[in-house]
């Protein structure tokens, strides 16, 4: 063998394994390494994923707690709502207070309740207005004490009117008429 054929044989061996290397490289060695590159990133994404759910979680139980609170507080607006069939009790409630200030009643009568149109549109209230007319004879800190006591009942309470006359025959004696609206469920009333 001469030193031609040698180096030819070296470098065929080197050009085998070069080629070997190089098909290696190509289909085996690069694909895996394509799939690790979209592994890496999909698992970078599933961690950040993780992250903000893990974020979430820990909001839960405070998004709970201000839920049950709203609902509490729900609960005890709809409890002062009056309901249309404590209507009689909240007028015998208004006489007892008038009777403990020395508030003479001489007329307590709901009247018609307003005609609310239900177009399109509108929405249906919760809740629907019940009108009193109140006429009394009192002093004049005796009805603001009277009228005092009915805005801290636990009835949603409106005075829409008020009119206070000085009656003639008697000193320090008022006549009041006022009307005042009692809000009512609506799902109550018909």
């Amino acid at each position: 063998m001469s030193l031609s054929e040698r180096k030819k044989k070296r470098l065929l061996i080197v050009i085998a394994i070069v080629t070997a290397s190089i098909l290696y490289l190509n289909f085996f060695i690069r694909p895996n390494f394509v799939k690790l590159i979209e592994l890496n990133s999909r698992e970078a994404t599933i961690k950040s994923g993780m992250l903000t759910m893990q974020n979430e979680i820990k909001f839960i139980d405070e998004y709970s707690k201000k839920l049950d609170v709203l609902k509490a507080e729900n609960r005890d607006l709809k409890k002062r709502l009056s309901d249309s069939k404590d209507l009689a009790t909240l007028i015998t409630e208004f006489s007892k207070i008038a009777r403990e200030l020395d508030v003479k009643l001489t007329s307590i009568k709901p009247l018609p309740a307003p005609v609310v149109s239900q177009g399109e549109g509108n929405t249906r209230r919760p809740y629907v207005n019940i009108p009193i007319e109140i006429e009394a004879i009192s002093g004049f800190h005796q009805m603001g004490a009277f009228i005092n006591k009915l805005e801290n009942l636990d009835v949603f309470l409106k005075i829409t009117s008020l009119d206070i006359k000085e009656s003639e025959d008697t000193p320090f004696t008022h006549t009041i008429r006022f009307k005042l609206a009692a809000f009512a469920s609506s799902e109550e009333v018909k």
